[in-house]
């Protein structure tokens, strides 16, 4: 492993560390937070505001990470991607694997369903949302079970499936808010 992929591999560990959390895809959302509130109450850089010039950037560094921790460990496809990355797999790698043509047909049908909904149709809006809940859902099964089997290969592939699935979200929601 290069000294970047060093560097990435430590990041993830220390977020996981930083917020004492097992390396595992599943984190209690909620108490995520808790422990993000902790870790701000006691290294918010306005603690430090009458130390040193060194004390006060190690503080901002950290809260910093402690910023960034919490928004990776939130997010279920960041986290997915940092124990891939804690496993040493080449997340640029997987990304270039193609995936099935089947998959990509359906990603592109639930696509052009979404693009096409006229304003005001929530029951074909909520067929598409509920469709793309589903696909998260199966792929994050899919990962989780992987990962705990130690089949990289797999948890990998369920990792880029996410990836794909997460974009439709974002377009879901965005939809969504529009109309």
């Amino acid at each position: 492993m290069s000294t970047v992929e060093h560097s990435a591999v430590d990041k993830a560990r220390n977020y996981f560390e930083l917020f004492r959390l097992p390396l595992s895809f599943d984190v209690n959302v909620d108490d995520l937070a808790v422990r993000y509130r902790k870790l701000q109450q006691q290294f918010h850089p306005d603690r430090m505001s009458a130390g040193s010039d060194t004390e006060r950037r190690i503080a901002a560094q950290l809260s910093a990470d402690i910023n960034a921790g919490f928004k990776v460990l939130s997010d279920p496809v960041n986290r997915a991607g940092l124990l891939l990355e804690c496993s040493g797999c080449d997340l640029r790698q997987l990304e270039r694997e193609p995936v099935s043509e089947v998959f990509l047909y359906q990603q592109i049908d639930l696509r052009e369903r979404l693009q096409s909904l006229a304003d005001g149709d929530r029951m074909a809006y909520q067929q598409v949302a509920s469709e793309t809940t589903e696909l998260f859902d199966l792929y994050s099964a899919s990962f989780r079970d992987s990962y705990k089997q130690g089949d990289l290969k797999q948890a990998g592939d369920a990792w880029v499936h996410l990836l794909y699935i997460n974009k439709l979200r974002s377009e879901v929601e965005r939809d969504r808010n529009s109309h």
